[in-house]
C-alpha cells in the first residue's frame, strides 16, 4: 500500500495523483463505465483531466481519493467529497469504480 489514508478489507484510499489520470481517461471514455454518471458526455483527455485535477488541488471544495486494491496496489477508481459547502456542512459523495473486475463484489465494505 502506498501512503494509505483509509484502509478497508479489499481496498484502500490514498490521495489522487497526476499519474492516475491516464487510467481515468480510459474509464471515462468507456460508455459502459459512465452509463449512469454525470461524466462521459464528451471524450476525456489527459490534458482536460489534468486541468480539472489542478483546479481541485487549489480550490478547497473537492477532496478526491484514489481507490486502490490492497493486493497489488492497482488503481480501481476514485471516490471523495465534492462541491463542499463548509459553512452549510454539505457535500456530494461520489464513488467511481472504473475497473470492471471490481464491480458487484462489495469491495468497499469493511
Amino acid at each position: 500500500m502506498r501512503e494509505p489514508f483509509v484502509v478497508l478489507k479489499e481496498v484502500y484510499l490514498r490521495a489522487l495523483e497526476r499519474a492516475d489520470l491516464p487510467s481515468l481517461v480510459k474509464w471515462i471514455n468507456d460508455a459502459e463505465v459512465t452509463r449512469l454518471l454525470f461524466m462521459g458526455d464528451r471524450p476525456a483527455t489527459v490534458e482536460r483531466l489534468t486541468e480539472q485535477w489542478e483546479t481541485e488541488q487549489r480550490g478547497g471544495k473537492d477532496i478526491p481519493f484514489a481507490v486502490c486494491a490492497r493486493k497489488g496496489d492497482a488503481l480501481l477508481g476514485t471516490t471523495g467529497l465534492y462541491s463542499i459547502q463548509w459553512i452549510m456542512r454539505t457535500a456530494e459523495f461520489r464513488i467511481f469504480l472504473g475497473d470492471k473486475r471490481y464491480w458487484n463484489r462489495g469491495s468497499a465494505r469493511r
